[in-house]
């Protein structure tokens, strides 16, 4: 029976299994930082928040909208404008 399990264990390394170590990407530095800009002795927030997780929350621009990372609001731009008739 040892003779048996030999070549199926040569097979699992010849398919090319994993070699042991997961190789992760490294993470990127979160720029918390450049959300404020500070006016005298006060800090004002660059972004818009989200009103529904309220402030502390900020809204990624997009070409088209803003989105809230944490629940999903959206923010469309542009779409507050009254379509016209084509008649």
């Amino acid at each position: 029976m040892a003779e048996e399990a030999a070549p199926k264990e040569e097979k699992k390394k010849e398919k090319g299994g994993r070699s042991g170590k997961i190789v992760r990407k490294p993470k990127k530095p979160v720029n918390n930082w450049k959300k404020y800009k500070a006016e005298g002795d006060t800090l004002k927030r660059s972004n818009n928040s989200c009103p529904k997780c309220g402030p502390g929350i900020f809204l990624a621009a997009h070409k088209n909208r803003a989105v809230c990372g944490k629940c999903g609001y959206v923010e469309m731009a542009g779409k507050n404008e009254p379509k016209k008739d084509s008649k």
